[in-house]
C-alpha cells in the first residue's frame, strides 16, 4: 500500500537546498516537472526506469524476484548472497564496483559470461530497488546501514557544497544519495558502453525491456515458472543460478 500511496500523492515541492541534499526525492518532485525559463529540462529518464521496477516488483509473486525484498525487507538480504556480485556473489556493495573505470573481474564462474553491457544492467537492477526502500520507507536506511558490509563508503556521500558552504547530509539523505549514485551510475555507464552505442540501443527502452522479459518469466503463462527465480538468496550458487 504505502508504493501506491507515494504514487498516488503525485510530485511534491522541494526547496532549492532539499533538492541538493536528497537527490532521490528530487527524481520525483514537483520541482523536476516544472520549466524552468533559461534551463535546460530535467532528465526524467532515471525516474521513469525506477517505476518500470516498481512495477514488476508489484507485478509479480514477491518470492519470485531479487525486488520485492530489496524495496520492502531490505534487513532480510542480511548475510545473504546477490546476482551480480563480483565478491563470491555476496551482498556486498564491493561486489559491484569498478576499477580504472571497468567492472571488476574476480568471479569464477564470471558473471553472466563476463558481458559487460548485461553486468551493467543486472547491477542498475540490483540497486534501483534499493532507492525505493529509502522513498518508500523513511527508517529503512537503518537496516541498509546495519546490514554486514552492505553500505561501505557513506562518507563519500555525508557533505554537500552549495554556494561555497558545506551543508551536512541526515543519515538518512546519505543511504539514499550513496545507493541513488551506485544505481544511476550504472545505468548511465550502460546507456555509454560502446556496444551499447554502435548498435544504436536505446538505454532506457532496452533496460524496460529486459524488465518485461523478467515479467513475464516470473508469470508464465502455461506451466511452473523457473526454479532458479527466486527472492532470497542463501547460497552462491543460487545467485548465479539467477543470473
Amino acid at each position: 500500500m504505502v508504493a501506491y500511496t507515494f504514487l498516488a500523492r503525485g510530485p511534491q515541492p522541494q526547496t532549492a537546498q532539499d533538492q541538493n541534499l536528497d537527490r532521490l526525492r528530487q527524481l520525483f518532485s514537483l520541482n523536476a516537472r516544472q520549466e524552468q525559463p533559461g534551463e535546460r529540462q530535467f532528465d526524467l529518464s532515471f525516474a521513469n526506469l525506477m517505476v518500470n521496477v516498481l512495477a514488476v516488483a508489484l507485478g509479480s509473486p514477491r518470492d519470485s524476484n531479487h525486488f520485492y525484498t530489496r524495496i520492502f525487507n531490505p534487513g532480510a538480504l542480511n548475510g545473504t548472497h546477490g546476482p551480480g556480485s563480483d565478491h563470491q556473489r555476496h551482498n556486498y556493495d564491493c561486489g559491484y564496483r569498478c576499477e580504472n573505470n571497468q567492472l571488476t573481474t574476480n568471479s569464477n564462474p564470471p558473471i553472466m559470461g563476463n558481458h559487460i553491457r548485461d553486468r551493467l544492467a543486472l547491477n542498475s537492477f540490483v540497486w534501483v530497488p534499493l532507492c525505493w526502500c529509502c522513498l518508500l520507507d523513511p527508517r529503512a536506511y537503518v537496516a541498509c546501514q546495519n546490514n554486514h558490509h552492505f553500505l561501505n563508503y557513506l562518507q563519500d556521500e555525508a557533505v554537500v557544497v552549495m554556494r561555497q558552504a558545506q551543508i551536512q547530509r541526515s543519515s538518512e539523505q546519505i543511504v539514499g544519495a550513496y545507493i541513488l549514485a551506485r544505481a544511476s551510475t550504472f545505468a548511465a555507464l550502460f546507456g555509454s558502453h560502446p556496444e551499447t552505442i554502435e548498435r544504436r540501443i536505446n538505454s532506457a527502452h532496452y533496460l524496460t525491456e529486459s524488465l518485461y522479459m523478467l515479467w513475464q518469466l516470473t508469470n508464465p503463462i502455461q506451466g511452473p515458472r523457473p526454479a532458479a527465480l527466486r527472492a532470497i538468496f542463501a547460497t552462491e550458487a543460487d545467485a548465479i543460478e539467477y543470473e
